[in-house]
């Protein structure tokens, strides 16, 4: 064989991707031959942004216009030129290449800002327990991309709604299986969700065929997206909610990692940490109670959304009702209006009775023995 024939061969197993993050999902790079020099190109054809690791393997009379290997986001529906392989020397001799490609749904540039709020992934009016969250007792969650994560107990077949705005760019529900049994771990049905700022909400643990969302689809916050379930690794009905980013690790590799979040519920809105142990209940319909609004504005967004609340609050004895109604009605001008009209009425009647008494009093006949 001569060396035109190896070249072709090398060049021609370059062009195939080494490594896909999901079977089937439309990236891949290939090498392009322009004659005089071969070009590197990525090609997302999928609905989420892709964090690819690309490595070039040269042989020969081979040098590039770039150092490898490249760390790079490719848009959705986009294609990137990721560098040039080329001749070092014009001597005749060739040389061959050869990419090897891993990567993941996800943006290195991703920037997770501290005041976007997340509301409740379930209908309103229901109310569940938090059993795993940051700073918690952790069973679960001991990696990277599972350190802020959420879990919610809930029974199996509750309808599951984003929590936030973006594109839905994974969809997984031909599992079927669920337990504490390792090989469960990546076998979880779930959603995907791609936010506008390169973070994704994940969503798991969902029951089989029942997902109610397609990759690509544009979501609202509040949108369902399937239904929980006990799919995967998981000893029981519940939920598994995380924000991730993509990063590249110390050692090269491309991991992800959870980020902390903050719910919202109750109009206006009303911001929580996630706590373990804690019930957490989805309102965004009914005036918030005074009680909750006073526990938590301190907390409030600024505009970003609506956020809930405790299940228990205390002070439900009479007085803290009422102590509380009235807090809680303090920033209204025309309540503070007819309030102060009522207090001097009031006022002004009781004085009334007691001069009214004292003239009674006054004009009492005496009576002499």
């Amino acid at each position: 064989m001569n060396i035109r024939a190896i070249f072709l061969l090398l060049f021609f197993l370059g062009c195939l991707p080494a490594s896909q993050a999901k079977e089937g999902y439309p990236f891949r790079v290939i090498t392009e031959n322009f004659g005089h020099f071969h070009r590197i190109l990525a090609i997302n054809e999928g609905p989420a942004s892709i964090a690819a690791k690309v490595e070039v393997a040269m042989e020969g009379n081979a040098a590039t216009d770039r150092p490898w290997p490249a760390y790079v986001t490719i848009p959705a529906g986009q294609s990137l030129p990721l560098g040039r392989v080329f001749r070092a020397r014009n001597n005749g001799q060739g040389y061959s290449i050869r990419t090897s490609t891993s990567f993941r749904i996800g943006d290195f540039n991703a920037t997770h800002t501290p005041d976007v709020v997340y509301r409740l992934p379930f209908a309103d009016g229901l109310s569940f327990r938090i059993d795993q969250a940051f700073g918690g007792p952790v069973t679960s969650h001991t990696t990277p991309d599972s350190q802020h994560a959420v879990d919610i107990t809930m029974p199996e077949g509750t309808l599951i709604l984003a929590a936030r705005t973006g594109t839905v760019v994974e969809v997984e529900s031909s599992f079927t299986e669920g337990g504490k049994i390792d090989n469960l771990r990546s076998r979880a049905n779930g959603v995907v969700v791609a936010h506008d700022d390169g973070t994704m909400g994940r969503y798991g643990h969902f029951t089989p065929d029942r997902q109610l969302v397609k990759p690509g689809q544009r979501v609202q916050a509040g949108t369902p997206l399937g239904y929980s379930g006990n799919t995967g690794y998981s000893s029981g009905p519940h939920l598994h909610f995380a924000v991730t980013r993509v990063v590249a690790t110390s050692l090269g590799a491309i991991e992800e990692e959870s980020l902390p979040v903050t719910f919202y519920a109750h109009s206006p809105p009303i911001t929580f940490k996630p706590r373990a142990g804690t019930m957490v209940l989805a309102d965004y319909t009914n005036p918030v109670s005074t009680l909750q609004a006073k526990i938590s504005e301190r907390n409030k967004p600024k505009a970003t959304g609506a956020a809930p609340v405790m299940a228990k609050v205390p002070g439900n004895d009479a007085l803290g009702q009422l102590k509380g109604w009235i807090e809680g009605n303090a920033e209204n001008p025309w309540w503070l209006f007819g309030s102060a009209v009522v207090f001097v009425v009031i006022v002004l009647l009781l004085i009334g009775q007691r001069r009214e008494k004292r003239m009674i009093r006054r004009h009492e006949p005496t009576i002499e023995q």
